[in-house]
């Protein structure tokens, strides 16, 4: 199950808070909600993200290619994504 939640900021950007999966099943609702919010910089906090497939890391390699910042994440998730190159080494 994924939950997301737009958390206002004062940083002039849409933070979108993460929990649950980024998994095969879930990702067209993330993409979705990044869809709605897109032409503003966003922001995935995925402190609360307990997995992420291959289908997530594909998804978050688009995203962060047009500008996503990640932010957040356990040390399990943060591993994940430095493997993938998708953060820099931890």
């Amino acid at each position: 199950m994924l939950r997301i939640t737009v958390v206002p900021t004062t940083e002039g950007l849409q933070l979108l808070h993460v929990s649950g999966r980024i998994g095969a099943a879930e990702v067209g609702i993330l993409q979705q909600q990044l869809q709605t919010q897109a032409g503003h910089p966003q922001a995935l906090d995925l402190a609360d993200v307990q997995f992420i497939d291959e289908a997530g890391m594909c998804l978050l390699e688009r995203w962060l290619a047009v500008g996503l910042e990640l932010r957040g994440g356990s040390a399990f998730i943060r591993r994940l994504l430095t493997e993938r190159g998708l953060l820099g080494a931890a």
